[in-house]
Order: structure tokens, then sequence, then C-alpha cells
């Protein structure tokens, strides 16, 4: 008989999930997972009071790492005691702080033409908010903008995330303001924080950016994030103007440490157009020209993972891979699994405190006249207790089929459930429509193909 405690393992009640654990505190994102009874009630045990016998059950806890001996005296952390929550499982919150930027971008998602958006969250009202995350068992906090560092409080709103006991897990920056004075403020704070940092393409960041200089100044600062020892995943934005720059692009960012390399194809929202006219690749153009730098990328030594936006996802360090576009296995699907897994786990606000199921979709639902709530006016958990919002990202795929003929009948439904919502509202009109582009990629047998060429690595 011995006495344990847990172990970076936080026991946790919310609506339709009333026995779970948060796991991952104190590294860079932490995940909730259910339990069973048996396992949760054990824990429940394992406060470094109660001496237990070593059970088949404690052993698996403890090869687990979500418990370990108590040391003499010891108790279980307060923040790991079991906690209730009168609202349904959120773990993460993305906060656009601020609308202002630095920069012009010329494909920037938040304006409609070419004047700058200078909405901006007050301080107050960001306070209030985490403090109600809080309450609500939010674990994570995505902060983002605009450019989320030119907001003049933005270390007071990364310390009140850790004071209210969640996490930052990732910063969305174009990096401009990043000195050696605030990342080492930051490492103060926690070390794991992601940096997203926006280059799109060598040699065409600055166009792209609408500022002369940008990429010289965002590579010294990528060199700064890795030498301080923060984790880095570099985006690219991919059209026809930059597209032959991909290949350079992504070998630079792993010369220079970077961990991740995503690309996401440049999409026709109002200012791309206004200063680019046809530049975006068409999705078979895109989908054709991503299938060939996995090929380069399954045939390197490359050390960075490539994720590339609603394709494909290949890790050579951790020999990862998946088609971005399928779901599950034929086996796994259920009715009732949400449209969009990504936003059921996720809600945003804006700085006015609109709610959206993910970054990209505030500019295209609002276009749509599509309002989910706002947490100034209606409260964050009321938000996800009854609302537009939770009603949207709670909605399982049978919707989907039960709605549109073409995914109906169609035999590879079970594994990409009808695509992603965002892209059935734009291109069709209507949320519970197919998405194109999901069609295009499994009648184009570009799973297949993608698997072949993991297969050959």
């Amino acid at each position: 008989m011995a006495k344990y405690v847990l172990n970076q393992t936080a026991l946790r009640s919310w609506w339709l999930v009333p026995r779970a654990c948060v796991r991952g505190i104190g590294t860079e994102q932490r995940r909730v997972s259910n339990l069973r009874k048996e396992e949760f009630d054990l824990l429940e045990l394992c406060d470094g009071t109660a001496e237990l016998p070593e059970t088949e059950l404690l052993l698996s806890l403890l090869k687990r790492k979500m418990i370990r001996p108590a040391k003499d005296g010891e108790t279980v952390d307060p923040f790991l005691k079991y906690r209730e929550y009168e609202n349904r499982c959120v773990p993460f919150m993305g906060i656009n702080i601020t609308e202002r930027c630095n920069f012009n971008c010329l494909h920037c998602y938040e304006a409609a033409d070419n004047d700058i958006p200078r909405g901006e969250m007050a301080y107050e009202d960001c306070e209030r908010l985490l403090r109600e995350a809080r309450e609500c068992g939010v674990q994570n906090v995505k902060i983002t903008g605009g450019e989320p560092l030119m907001h003049r409080d933005f270390l007071k709103i990364v310390r009140c995330v850790y004071e209210n006991e969640m996490t930052v897990d990732r910063v969305n920056t174009n990096a401009f303001f990043l000195t050696e004075e605030r990342v080492d403020a930051l490492r103060e704070i926690d070390p794991h924080i992601l940096f997203n940092v926006s280059y799109d393409g060598a040699g065409y960041h600055d166009w792209m950016r609408g500022r002369e200089g940008a990429e010289k100044d965002l590579l010294g600062k990528i060199r700064l994030l890795v030498e301080k020892g923060y984790r880095v995943r570099a985006a690219m934005t991919l059209n026809r103007v930059n597209l032959k720059a991909a290949s350079e692009t992504m070998r630079r960012m792993d010369e220079l440490g970077v961990q991740e390399f995503r690309i996401i194809r440049t999409s026709e929202v109002p200012r791309w157009v206004l200063n680019a006219g046809d530049a975006c690749l068409t999705m078979r153009e895109y989908y054709d020209a991503m299938l060939e730098l996995c090929r380069e990328y399954a045939a390197s030594d490359l050390r960075i993972a490539l994720n590339v936006w609603h394709f494909a996802v290949l890790d050579r360090q951790n020999n990862r891979f998946y088609p971005a576009p399928v779901r599950c296995a034929p086996e796994e699907y259920r009715p009732e699994l949400p449209v969009c897994p990504n936003a059921r786990e996720n809600i945003t606000v804006t700085p006015d405190g609109d709610v959206f199921p993910c970054t990209p979709s505030p500019g295209l639902f609002r276009a749509k006249g599509i309002h989910l709530g706002n947490v100034f006016r209606d409260g964050l958990q009321k938000l996800l207790q009854d609302s537009p919002y939770l009603s949207f990202v709670c909605r399982g795929v049978h919707a989907v089929a039960e709605h549109d003929p073409k995914c109906g009948s169609c035999r590879y439904f079970t594994r990409c459930q009808g695509g992603c919502r965002l892209f059935a509202l734009g291109l069709n009109n209507d949320a519970l429509a197919h998405d194109p582009t999901k069609c295009l990629f499994f009648e184009g047998r570009y799973d297949e193909k993608l698997n072949e060429i993991w297969q050959r690595a």
C-alpha cells in the first residue's frame, strides 16, 4: 500500500462530459479527455492521504504518468482537484485582441477593402472575458489580431491568461514588434508558447505584406525565437504569384530550425481580389501543386513538419502522416460526430465580442448575415449553455447528409463528412451543403496519391 497524487492531471466535469481530465498542464497545450468511471474514481483517491493497493488499474495510471507516488506529507495540487462547470466543454478560445496592424497585407481577410480595420478590445473587457473563460473551464487561449503585439496591454493580457489558470497555446503575429526584451518577458511567463508567424514566400514577403524590409526583419525575428527556445510555425499563403517560392521557403525555414511549415491557399477575400485580381489558385491547381511539394518533402531529409491546409500533414521526424480531408476511417464514423471537430473545441471572439467557430470565419459569416452571439452582451457561459453558436458547432454530420443529396448518396461521406462548413457557406451559400473542394479531393483520388507518396518515403 502506498499514497499517490495526481501528476499534471486535473479532474473536471462539464455538461455531457461528467468524468474528464485535463492533461498537458505545464506544457504547450492542454487536452481534455474522457475517463472511464473506474479511472475517474481511482484518480479522485490520489490526493496524497489515502493508501492505495497496487492494482492493475493503478499501475496503468502510473505508466501513463497520470499519477505519481506522493512524497512525505504531500497532498494534491489544488488546481488538479475536481471541478465542475455548468456548461458545455470548449477547451480552446481564440481572442482577436486588436484589428490594428502595422502592415497593409494585400490578402488580409479582416478587411473588405484597403482601409485598415482599427477595432480593439479594451483590457478591462479582455480581463472580464478571461475570468468568465476560467469559470467555464476553458484551458487554452490563442491570441491573434490584426497584429496582437500592437495592443499596448499585450503582456498584461498574456499574464492575465495565466492569472486565470489557463495557458497561451499560441500567438499569431507578423513578428515585427518582437524584441529580445519582449521575448525574455514572455519566457518568464511561459517558455512553451507557439509563435505562428506569417512568411509569404522567399522574395515575395515584402510585396504581400505591403512593407519594404519586412522579410529581412522577419527572418531575424525567427532566429531570435528559435535561439530563445520557442517553437515556431511559419505560415505561407500561396497563390499563382509566389507558388514557385514554396519549396525554397520550406527549406529556408528548415535551416532556421522552425518546427512546422504551413501552407494556406490565398482565398478570394475582397481585399485580395481588389489587389491581385485572379491570382488565386483554383483548388485543382492548389492540390496538384501541393501534391508535388509533398512528394519533394517525403523524398527529402528535412526535419521540419509540413502542414498543407485542407490537404495533408507530413512529419518525417515523428513519422506522422495523414490526408487532412479524411476525418476518420469508415468504421469509426458516427452520425453524431460534429460537423467540424476543430470548431466544436473552439470559440473565437472578435474585439467587439462577437463569437465565431474559427479564426477565418468572421468576415464570411458577417457578410452572410450570420450572428452567433456576443460575449459582452450574452455572457460566455450562456453562449456555452444555449445559443446559436452552440447549436452551430454541436450539430452532427448527419445533418449534412440529410440536407444535401450529394453528401447523402456519396460513398466518401463517412470519410470526409461533407468537408469544411466555411467552404460550404462560401462556395455554396449554405453552411449545410457539401464542400466542393473535398469532392474534388476524393474524386481526384488525392488521398490515394498522398498515401503512395508516403509509403515510398
